[in-house]
């Protein structure tokens, strides 16, 4: 796998795995699996590896070396990002990204144009799915989380459609306890 990707360009690499057949994906997954797998079962992969995120999606979804999901390949080609309770991330669209463990809040403007690019039950329109995605090499750029001590914070993103804020009612309520206590 590392071999091809080292003779082309991301996006048709990118292609390649997602119209890859079972036994491409086997030929690539397997020997990262079998190699791998012990390392995974004794608990010794950390999260920012895309290994233990393979065994992690194959155990979650049940998935066999013989049904293996492009999606899997793409832990490889993807960015890997932990961000903290309060924290965010600004993606473009067209960009692939997922969402692996934990909770979050998905803002996007308004599109009928949800493409899935695997590890899913539902439909991946694979055609459709490599005319929009887009392969740039991105740094994904870490919004802080809101400071505790502010009332109404606003995520900074170049989105110009949608905002997210956050209302700390902690923070109203020691303004409103402070107005009471004078006498307001």
């Amino acid at each position: 796998m590392a071999e091809k990707l080292c003779t082309q360009d991301l996006h048709s690499f990118y292609a390649d795995v997602m119209q890859a057949d079972q036994s491409q994906l086997y030929q690539w997954l397997a020997p990262i699996i079998e190699q791998n797998y012990e390392a995974y079962a004794a608990n010794e992969l950390e999260l920012e590896n895309p290994d233990y995120w393979l065994f992690y999606s194959m155990e979650a979804m049940d998935i066999s070396l013989e049904k293996l999901d492009a999606g899997l390949v793409c832990f490889y080609l993807f960015n890997i990002v932990r961000i903290k309770k309060g924290e965010g991330i600004y993606q473009e669209a067209g960009i692939p990204h997922a969402y692996l463990r934990g909770q979050n809040i998905e803002l996007m403007a308004c599109s009928d144009n949800v493409i899935r690019g695997g590890l899913t039950p539902k439909y991946v329109d694979i055609p459709e799915l490599l005319k929009v995605v887009d392969c740039r090499e991105v740094e994904p750029q870490i919004i802080p989380a809101a400071p505790h001590d502010v009332r109404v914070f606003t995520y900074s993103t170049p989105a110009k459609d949608f905002a997210l804020q956050i209302f700390n009612m902690n923070v109203v309520k020691r303004i409103v306890s402070k107005f009471r206590a004078q006498g307001f």
